[in-house]
């Protein structure tokens, strides 16, 4: 496939992983979900991409965008964020 396939669904994952962490449920779930599945898809987006072209950089974007998304999840669900939302 070709990389910017990789490197668009990997962007559009993790934007959405990171908006959708502030839903009290429903941001655990699909969070949970998406931000790895960014993360993988934005590693293969960046080693298909041998060039420095825009796929490369925004499989970048979307392998880091990923990455703070989980961060982010794992940092709330350490520290009991979701279960303060759901009293």
């Amino acid at each position: 496939m070709n990389p910017r396939f990789f490197a668009i669904v990997s962007l559009a994952c993790a934007t959405l992983a990171v908006v959708i962490l502030v839903v009290p449920f429903l941001g655990v779930y699909t969070s949970g979900l998406l931000g790895p599945a960014s993360v993988a898809l934005g590693a293969v987006g960046v080693a298909r991409s041998k060039d420095g072209g825009p796929s490369r950089k925004m499989a970048l974007a979307g392998l880091t965008l990923g990455m703070v998304a989980v961060i982010i999840l794992v940092v709330f669900l350490a520290t009991g964020a979701y279960s303060d939302w759901a009293r």
